[in-house]
């Protein structure tokens, strides 16, 4: 685990608790619209990546000695694949490994149809306490285009499963844009979704990526390119109907329960407020990313971003042999951190970019730095630029991407 900067005095030292994400990258199938680094049919290599990742986590605890953490994420993939042993050995080594605070988060993705009551106790057992159900339709056609394989009913059973088991903080994933998505087809996804009141809801528009299966029909002319108006008037829909079911928008694609005048409350994913925060976190497994800022006071930090190498097999080689299992590393200019720090930030609809962070983070005030853009977002109503931060307004939420290209360095 070598690059520029690692060895840096003081480089590991952070004052504030950590978050750790764990990948999981198999599947029992892969869905036609996925480009994660995910595998299928690879499940007799799960003993050997178990085993890796330990080692891993093992080598980046005891290298930035063992910090406080008080978000995990075990992402994937389908981490429910795991069994009950392979999940207690990878919790014992978080747990050996980083100082887990009591009131930390641990949240645990799931596919409906890999998780029954059982394996959710598993996951309780383990100290997960959230829990994310990729459901992403509720209409047989559509999750047939998506290529899952599982249908509505499961993703009934699998919320009452997780309540059973004793989650008490559940989010569902659902996706608009489709092809061929009607208003109608969506709306029903929505109440199909509020119905089973959970705590929290993800809602993505599908983006169709380069070699994907589903980029392979778009681009036959066997499916249909999806339509962005359509989408967009989707999005609409959902943001008037979450807020009348008791929802706070509190991230463009987030709704957690809560109100107005008290907020998305503890219903919010805290280990994804983090990635909008622009704050530190160690990935483990093939694929996961990692960033850091460190190294001394803030004239003097350094930040990068690295992620491990895809392969499953060729992670695994790396840790038996003791060699690093990153990929690719890069250093994040001052310039480009100071961009990435207000795109993330501005995804936090009510929190968005708070001046008094920026500056701590950069040691500059970001109107001094965007006069201008600041200036021309502002005459065309996409940004508010309060006294202590900046906000997205509601039409600056539809154009959030032309909105952050503006803080991007030429």
């Amino acid at each position: 685990m070598d690059f520029p900067g690692l060895r840096r005095q003081g480089f590991w030292h952070c004052d504030e608790p950590l978050g750790l994400y764990v990948h999981i990258p198999f599947c029992v199938r892969k869905c036609t619209y996925c480009d994660f680094n995910t595998y299928a049919g690879l499940q007799p290599l799960i003993p050997a990546t178990v085993d890796a990742l330990c080692l891993e986590i093992d080598r980046w605890g005891a290298l930035t000695q063992h910090p406080p953490v008080d978000t995990i994420f075990w992402g994937g993939g389908t981490p429910t694949i795991l069994t009950a042993a392979q999940l207690h050995q990878l919790r014992d080594a978080l747990h050996a490994s980083f100082a887990i605070l009591p009131d930390c988060e641990i949240t645990s993705e799931a596919n409906p149809n890999v998780a029954d009551q059982s394996r959710f106790a598993a996951l309780v057992e383990c100290g997960i306490n959230r829990v994310s159900l990729g459901a992403q339709s509720f209409q047989a056609a559509e999750l047939e285009l998506l290529g899952r394989w599982h249908d509505a009913a499961a993703i009934d059973a699998a919320v009452v499963a997780a309540r059973a088991a004793g989650f008490t903080r559940i989010n569902l994933d659902l996706m608009h844009g489709l092809p061929e998505q009607t208003l109608e087809a969506w709306t029903a996804n929505l109440e199909a979704a509020l119905e089973l009141q959970v705590e929290h809801h993800s809602l993505y528009a599908l983006t169709v990526e380069e070699g994907t299966p589903l980029a392979r029909r778009v681009a036959a002319g066997a499916t249909p390119v999806p339509d962005p108006d359509l989408a967009a008037l989707q999005f609409q829909h959902a943001q008037a109907r979450m807020a009348e079911a008791g929802f706070v928008q509190y991230e463009i694609a987030n709704w957690a329960r809560g109100t107005p005048e008290t907020g998305p409350g503890a219903a919010v994913c805290r280990h994804n407020r983090r990635y909008w925060r622009n704050q530190n976190y160690l990935g483990f497994g093939p694929g996961a990313h990692s960033h850091w800022r460190g190294g001394g006071e803030a004239e003097t930090l350094r930040e990068y971003r690295w992620w491990n190498l895809d392969s499953v097999p060729g992670y695994n080689r790396a840790l038996r042999h003791a060699a690093s299992p990153i990929g690719k590393a890069e250093e994040i200019a001052e310039d480009l951190g100071r961009a990435e720090t207000l795109m993330l930030g501005l995804r936090l609809l009510q929190e968005g970019a708070p001046y008094d962070r920026f500056q701590e983070r950069h040691g500059q005030d970001p109107r001094q730095i965007y006069a201008a853009e600041l200036q021309r977002l502002r005459e065309r109503d996409l940004l508010h630029v309060e006294s202590d931060r900046l906000r997205l307004t509601r039409t600056g939420i539809m154009f959030h991407n032309y909105v952050s290209r503006q803080f991007l360095p030429d």
